[in-house]
């Protein structure tokens, strides 16, 4: 998947301004290339920060606005989970997937390289921006580490 939005930097302590960052990729309006009315928010990890992109797939001949950044989503497995609460919550869904359902399960988080995606947010055409409740998915990669 090409995934094409915003882009910026955040800390543990300036996460809360990631709806920010959402509100002016929507005050964008339609963007040519774009494939559908889903979100996408990608995480991507550095070592003292993380990068988050809200943005949507594009196809991958789209000619974008300079201001939007572009990064592609490597082809991976991926432990999906449904998050049925308001959007605010959806660090819950994630530490639950993280910390009770993959030490259960026989795979781990595939961990990948500084600054590439982390974990994927999907906001599905039954999201609701306004009361930040549906349609929301969190996508972790994972892999199945060998038995010895």
């Amino acid at each position: 998947m090409r995934i094409a939005g915003l882009r910026q930097s955040f800390t543990s302590a300036s996460l809360d301004e990631i709806p920010e960052l959402w509100r002016r990729l929507m005050s964008l309006g339609k963007v040519q290339g774009r494939t559908s009315r889903v979100d996408y928010g990608v995480v991507l990890l550095h070592s003292d920060r993380c990068d988050y992109l809200a943005g949507f797939e594009v196809t991958e001949s789209a000619a974008l606005p300079a201001d939007l950044d572009c990064i592609q989503i490597p082809a991976n497995e991926y432990a999906v989970f449904s998050h049925d609460g308001h959007v605010s919550k959806l660090r819950d869904t994630f530490d639950a997937a993280v910390n009770r359902w993959l030490p259960a399960s026989s795979l781990e988080i595939a961990r990948p390289a500084r600054g590439e995606p982390y974990v994927l947010e999907r906001y599905g055409e039954g999201f609701n921006p306004a009361t930040g409740i549906g349609d929301i998915e969190v996508w972790i990669p994972v892999w199945r580490p060998s038995r010895r």
